[in-house]
């Protein structure tokens, strides 16, 4: 009997999740995406075919929704949007019951979202006037009705099956009319917003103001879930209300709502007892957990650690007894995902764990106040951030949180070229990688989230993950050796060998204050442009983002071998932690790396190349390198005398630094070789984490030294 195959496909993925003002935000786009697709596989299943790819037995998120578990906890998307199934025993409309799937379980979370937030808001702003139809309600069902691209092909198994999706996409029809214009979402910004008034037309802004008023007061939610002035078109507001419903419903804190959330989508509360995915991490949390684990310990007086708390809830005028709705300065409570308490400071909004973080904070909660009562809480807040850094640094110096996160973000390299050839192994060695990620970052797994992140997804070969500075290096490169290990089990039946599936990287590192949707994009295409295109895949690309752009970009392949001493990027980790020995203080300063490349350049013979802080020259890199590494020592024994460089072997030095700036590429034939140019981008990301994980600084001295960095 012919072999019938079905490729079906759900899209756009990064026009869903890609723009997000929040992390909670981004992580809702993801797993909506990864639940509708899940919803088209289960139709595949009941109907009688049989899944391909990916490997979807003991997928918690596909068992959830084949099971209709209302007991189930799943929160990381693990479920690619597209799969390739064996239809040969289905009907010939198989294609149109997995279309029909997504779209019920769609439309029942539009509908919910509907009914329970927007519809009783936007009746009564509407029918102020007579003659005024509801356009809100237009423009939620030409949004949410015209948006998904679902794409399928059947047909019989002739061996090139794998290029089938590929061609069907150049079919593409691209709708005239989707276009939208008028005012656009704050977030989504091709998509008209929801209250349909335009300014420019319909008078001033306070109607818009208005109707998001009524939104806000409707749905009872928070400045935190509908900040004011944030316009959302009915996407945007559906990721972010999509955590908001699945909390509420179900829970003892609003036995109103009832429950389950969305029965038709997704009738379990994803992260239950976990992960609260109301209140996920922000970043600016993410960059102080290392702080606040230091904070936790009993060595630090609880009564002073607790100075902060006190002083946000006295200041904002909290009662700590509100509902979690009402409680604005206590804004994270998943603090079980990283080992901490879940009381007092470490509650609080991540923004308060900051200096700018509370500048800010204050002039968005006063911002109406004519008083000086804004000025009375930012000197509380301040001042009482200045006496528990005192207490957590144990001195007169303080150690302050960091204000940078990382963004992580994996790709396995040549998949669907692989694929085509190595189905099985590749759907069993992800399908366990997969596993390995999820079980990584779960607080009460055997590993207890080492790297203190929080995974947004992890499906097929693709993880994105978001971490503090310190341990982000180390995370990519667990999770590479995870991936590895997969694929030595998993081709030990397949004539392929292990080293065939390799995986690369993107670090970004951005301050929490710069946009979130930048600093995901940039991941994306760091990954993309430099890890994989530039470097030849099984790399590690990092790169420091500031308002304008890149500050310093480096790239390296991964080392063969875990924890391998060539692995340029634990080079950088190491030196950034240790310096150039372990057994004396050896930080290279700030300006050792500038200095280098100034001071030497002038007199070098040759052509010389510049390109994003990348300089290519003969005379360097001639003979092994002797020149770079001679110019090296000279400026180590320059830098830190006699006194104290005696202590330091010379060679092992020269060649930490050495490697930074001589990183691995891969040549014509896929070997690493040594990059033709001198990364001088390295000298300054080790600086960079130097910096931010520094033990005791002056109260607002990193502020002023990392100026440079963030500013340009």
């Amino acid at each position: 009997m012919t072999t019938r195959l079905m490729h079906f496909t759900l899209g756009p993925v990064q026009g869903f999740i890609a723009d997000a003002r929040r992390l909670r935000d981004y992580w809702a786009g993801s797993f909506i995406l990864s639940l509708l697709s899940g919803h088209a596989m289960v139709a595949a299943k009941n109907a009688g075919a049989r899944i391909l790819f990916p490997l979807v037995e003991g997928d918690p998120l596909f068992q959830a929704i084949l099971d209709n578990d209302s007991q189930a906890n799943v929160y990381v998307g693990s479920l690619p949007n597209r799969f390739k199934a064996d239809v040969s025993e289905c009907r010939d409309d198989i294609p149109e019951t997995c279309k029909r799937a997504i779209e019920a379980a769609w439309s029942d979370i539009c509908q919910t979202i509907w009914d329970r937030y927007v519809a009783s808001a936007a009746g009564e702003f509407h029918g102020k006037q007579p003659h005024e139809t509801n356009r809100t309600k237009r423009i939620w069902k030409r949004q949410t009705e015209r948006f998904w691209e679902i794409a399928w092909v059947v047909g019989e198994d002739d061996g090139e099956n794998g290029t089938w999706l590929d061609m069907r996409k150049n079919w593409r029809r691209v709708d005239p009319n989707r276009a939208e214009h008028e005012d656009l979402c704050r977030v989504m910004g091709i998509w008209q917003e929801l209250s349909g008034v335009t300014r420019f037309t319909d008078g001033s802004q306070a109607s818009q103001r208005e109707f998001w008023n009524a939104v806000r007061n409707t749905a009872r939610v928070s400045a935190l879930d509908l900040p004011d002035g944030e316009y959302l078109c009915a996407l945007a507001l559906i990721k972010r209300l999509f955590p908001v419903h699945l909390q509420r419903t179900g829970g003892k804190d609003h036995p109103q709502w009832g429950g389950p959330g969305f029965p038709g989508a997704i009738p379990w509360r994803p992260g239950a007892g976990t992960l609260d995915i109301r209140h996920w991490p922000s970043t600016s949390y993410i960059a102080a957990v290392p702080w606040l684990k230091r904070a936790k310990t009993p060595l630090i007086d609880d009564q002073k650690k607790s100075r902060l708390f006190l002083a946000a809830k006295k200041a904002l005028q909290e009662n700590e007894d509100l509902e979690p709705d009402h409680r604005k300065f206590m804004g994270e409570t998943a603090t079980t995902l990283f080992g901490l308490p879940p009381d007092q400071l470490f509650k609080l909004d991540g923004h308060l764990l900051h200096d700018v973080g509370i500048v800010a904070f204050v002039k968005e909660r006063f911002a109406d106040d004519k008083s000086n009562e804004a000025e009375k809480a930012r000197s509380a807040l301040l001042e009482a951030l200045n006496e528990t850094a005192k207490a957590i640094g144990g001195g007169a110096k303080g150690l302050y949180p960091s204000g940078f996160f990382a963004i992580l973000r994996m790709d396995g390299d040549r998949i669907g070229e692989l694929l085509e050839h190595h189905q099985d192994t590749i759907k069993t060695g992800l399908a366990t990688f997969t596993a390995s990620v999820r079980d990584y970052f779960h607080p009460d797994s055997e590993q207890g989230n080492p790297s203190l992140g929080a995974l947004v997804y992890a499906g097929g070969d693709d993880v994105l993950a978001v971490l503090p500075v310190d341990t982000a290096i180390t995370a990519a490169r667990d999770i590479r050796d995870l991936y590895r290990k997969a694929f030595v089990t998993a081709c030990k039946k397949d004539e392929v060998k292990a080293a065939e599936f390799t995986l690369s990287a993107a670090i970004v590192y951005s301050h929490f204050k710069s946009p979130l949707t930048a600093a995901l994009r940039l991941s994306a295409e760091l990954l993309d442009e430099t890890a994989k295109a530039k470097n030849g895949r099984n790399s590690i690309a990092l790169c420091i983002a500031k308002p304008g752009g890149v500050a310093a970009e480096w790239v390296s392949v991964f080392a063969e071998q875990a924890k391998a001493a060539s692995d340029a990027a634990l080079q950088i980790d190491d030196a950034a932690c240790n310096g150039l020995t372990k057994k004396v203080d050896a930080l290279l300063s700030g300006g050792f790396f500038h200095g280098l490349r100034d001071r030497y350049l002038s007199i070098m013979p040759g052509e010389i190349e510049r390109k994003q802080g990348e300089v290519a020259t003969d005379a360097l890199l001639r003979d092994g390198g002797a020149l770079l590494k001679a110019l090296i020592g000279a400026d180590l024994r320059r830098q830190f005398g006699s006194n104290v460089y005696k202590d330091i072997d010379d060679a092992v030095a020269v060649d930490a630094v050495y490697r930074i700036l001589r990183p691995e590429c891969r040549d014509e034939n896929g070997d690493p070789e040594l990059q033709k140019t001198v990364a001088f981008d390295g000298g300054m990301i080790v600086r960079f984490l130097a910096m931010e994980r520094r033990t005791a600084v002056d109260a607002g001295g990193k502020e002023d030294e990392l100026a440079g960095v963030r500013d340009g």
